[in-house]
């Protein structure tokens, strides 16, 4: 399944959403995964449904709503988010597993956040979304393997992953492994090249790294179209991130 290049509200910080769309339509980047924390604040519904209206008169869409529900956190407002993402026009909710890695969870805190996603997961299922879980460090999702139990371990046919690098980012052979234990629960990748400091390069220096990537990542269950998101460009930069889009172009056009 081809990827459709899309871009986080998140990248351009500095920009009003408006201005997130028109950069994201003049780069040829399809689709927003709209940020919770600057653009699209959850339960602010009539900006949600301004940037609805900016995103369809533009034809860019809007297919994920990027939250950061922790799982681990009781006082979030699961209906707020929803509603959000509904107003947002968004098929999927992006959300973290809990505060902390894997390796430093207790069984009883493990259970919780398996539980809360559950939750979680069940009320987006009646709003007809999907649930997709940032792959990151110092969370549940922070390994693929690992991924894979806490997604059986909740239960729910809406909750899926999304990829990205994690701190061992130059190794192509074991990222490839990530991506083909997790296939069958793929949704969206976010598209960043960096170092184990977190430093961002420029997507250009990671072009063979993000070719065998995308080779690699064929989403098995997952029935909307999936997004490649850029995320984290070097400096936050505009003319950077023009000549990370033409780079990420390039790569979904190969055959």
């Amino acid at each position: 399944m081809k990827y459709l290049p899309g871009l986080c509200s998140m990248t351009l910080r500095g920009e009003t959403a408006e201005g997130v769309v028109k950069i994201a339509k003049r780069l040829f980047l399809q689709g927003i995964e709209w940020s919770s924390k600057l653009h699209a604040p959850p339960g602010d519904l009539l900006r949600a449904e301004a940037i609805r209206k900016i995103c369809h008169d533009e034809g860019v869409s809007a297919p994920s709503y990027g939250c950061y529900f922790r799982a681990d956190d009781e006082h979030e407002s699961v209906a707020g988010i929803v509603e959000s993402a509904l107003a947002l026009g968004a098929k999927n909710i992006r959300v973290w597993a809990g505060s902390k890695a894997s390796s430093a969870s207790s069984e009883d805190e493990y259970e919780a956040v398996a539980s809360r996603l559950r939750s979680f997961c069940l009320t987006a299922k009646r709003a007809g979304l999907t649930v997709g879980l940032e792959y990151h460090v110092g969370t549940l999702a922070d390994e693929a393997t690992g991924v894979m139990a806490l997604i059986d371990a909740v239960g729910t046919d809406n909750l899926y992953t999304y990829w990205q690098p994690r701190p061992r980012f130059f190794d192509v052979m074991a990222a490839k492994n990530e991506i083909i234990v997790v296939n069958k629960k793929l949704s969206h990748l976010h598209v960043f090249y960096g170092d184990h400091q977190f430093e961002q390069f420029s997507l250009e220096s990671g072009l063979n790294y993000w070719r065998d990537i995308l080779f690699a990542a064929q989403p098995g269950e997952f029935l909307d179209p999936p997004y490649a998101f850029l995320e984290g460009v070097r400096g936050h930069s505009i003319d950077q991130l023009e000549r990370d889009a033409a780079v990420l172009l390039r790569l979904l056009t190969e055959p």
